[in-house]
């Protein structure tokens, strides 16, 4: 049979740690008794944002509607709704026709205006002068002749004619004896008035009034004349009537109560005055031309010469107007009309907008509009496009409240960093503003953390063993988490209930 032998220096070392373990154990107090783990949260680093939350739209930041400048028929409209245009391209055109017309037409009357000014500045020219000073003789010469009264001569012959025209004119109607008798009186008078015109005129053409002498020369005539005709008269009625000379002697004797009634008529009131205004405007346009343009009627040149040319391009205007191009790349949303009709200025005919150009249009209630900057970035949410990370910065803020809605809202415009082809105008967003945002700190979620009005909060950690308080200084309180300034550190384990 073995034995087990055992060195007395191993059992006396085995009784020593034996008797130290049962020492100890009844020296640790009751509370270091092992706990189980708490459900905990752990600090780490992160980032912590503030934001404010609105609903909103796209809209586009280029749409333009096209228009003509002129009223015309539409020739031509090639493009459709949803066609891509470039810019310059042709949309629509009008009739030229008429524009053209009308350029035409302005053009001719701003040559004419332009020519009645050069005329006016370049002063009279040698026969306007002539035609002139013809006028103002001619005028001159009738008024001499009526403030001279009748002649004598030219009376006495208009009598004679008168006298022997009745008398032949008697005569043919009751031819006899007295008839003859009158005939040879009517020849006897007029001999008499043409010796009575004959002395007139030689005292006329004795003197220097050469215009006296012309009227008088031509008295003698009109005598001589009627000298014939009692001659002839008195030789009709010898010969006996008919029905022709009976004609004639009638009118005759119109013809001579007309002269007569001219000869008396020279000194009439009114035909002297009627010359002297005739002599007047014709001494005064001689004076006009002999000063040169007068400053009014230059002036009212020169002005009809701007209308003139405003009025060309006004019709330039029109008929360029008359064709739409694209003024940039876009895409063409709307056609308000149809080849064919008459299309009024200033009347939709497309509306073309750029779809690149788009912004963001929320609206942010009462509550958040105070924190709301131009500025502050923005996350973008599309329900387009749910997984598309889309940025972008409050560009404009409408600082008054929205009339169409119901609740006090208040608008508030964001430029995007980027556009890209699946965004179009009108399409719903939900924005992020960011008040404030903190990089790469110490964060907690919200929920953990309830600060005081100090900045401060009590949390409890778990240490491995047991949890313990720590009061820690809070920063930035964001939407989900808040930024821990002091009392943690990375890895910390905070209970979370």
């Amino acid at each position: 049979m073995k034995r087990w032998y055992i060195p007395l220096g191993v059992l006396v070392i085995l009784g020593m740690v034996a008797a130290g373990l049962w020492g100890l154990r009844g020296a640790m107090p009751v509370t270091v008794e092992a706990q189980s783990a708490p459900p905990t949260v752990a600090a780490e680093r992160g980032d912590v944002s503030l934001g404010v939350t609105a609903p909103g739209r796209l809209v586009g930041k280029r749409e333009m509607v096209l228009s003509f400048g002129a009223t015309g028929k539409l020739l031509s409209l090639p493009v459709r709704a949803g066609q891509h245009v470039t810019a310059g391209a042709t949309l629509a055109r009008l009739d030229p026709a008429p524009l053209e017309e009308r350029v035409a037409t302005a053009q001719t009357e701003l040559e004419l205006a332009r020519a009645r000014l050069a005329k006016l500045q370049a002063g009279p020219t040698p026969a306007d002068m002539a035609a002139a000073q013809g006028d103002l003789a001619g005028a001159l010469a009738r008024l001499d002749t009526l403030a001279r009264g009748p002649n004598d001569g030219e009376l006495a012959a208009a009598r004679a004619e008168l006298a022997a025209a009745e008398a032949t004119l008697a005569q043919l109607q009751s031819p006899d004896a007295a008839a003859l008798q009158n005939a040879q009186y009517a020849l006897e008078t007029a001999r008499n008035s043409l010796w009575s015109a004959q002395i007139a005129r030689d005292a006329a053409c004795g003197g220097p009034d050469v215009i006296a002498c012309d009227l008088n020369q031509a008295a003698v005539g009109n005598a001589d004349v009627a000298v014939r005709k009692a001659e002839e008269d008195l030789a009709r009625i010898q010969a006996g009537p008919n029905p022709e000379e009976i004609r004639v002697a009638e009118a005759n004797v119109e013809r001579a109560r007309g002269r007569l009634a001219q000869a008396n008529q020279r000194t009439g009131e009114n035909d002297l005055r009627a010359a002297q205004l005739a002599h007047e405007q014709a001494q005064a346009r001689l004076d006009e031309l002999n000063a040169g343009p007068n400053a009014v009627d230059l002036h009212q040149a020169q002005a009809t010469v701007q209308a003139a040319e405003q009025a060309l391009s006004r019709a330039q205007a029109e008929l360029a107007a008359a064709t739409l191009v694209a003024p940039y790349d876009g895409v063409v949303l709307e056609v308000n009309a149809s080849e064919g009709e008459t299309v009024a200025a200033g009347a939709p005919v497309l509306r073309l907008t750029d779809p690149t150009q788009v912004e963001a249009e929320i609206t942010v209630v009462e509550e958040d509009f105070p924190l709301v900057k131009v500025g502050q970035e923005v996350d973008l949410f599309f329900d387009a496009m749910p997984s598309a990370a889309i940025t972008g910065r409050v560009d404009r803020i409408v600082p008054q409240r929205s009339a169409n809605a119901a609740s006090p809202v208040y608008p508030v415009y964001i430029a995007l960093d980027s556009v890209g082809s699946e965004l179009a105008p009108g399409m719903t967003v939900d924005a992020s503003v960011v008040i404030d945002r903190r990089e790469e700190v110490l964060r907690l979620p919200r929920s953990l953390v309830r600060a005081r009005a100090d900045g401060t909060a009590t949390l409890k950690v778990w240490n491995g063993f047991s949890t313990e308080e720590r009061t820690v200084k809070v920063g930035l309180r964001g939407n989900q988490y808040v930024e821990i300034l002091s009392g943690l550190a990375a890895g910390d384990q905070v209970v979370s209930r």
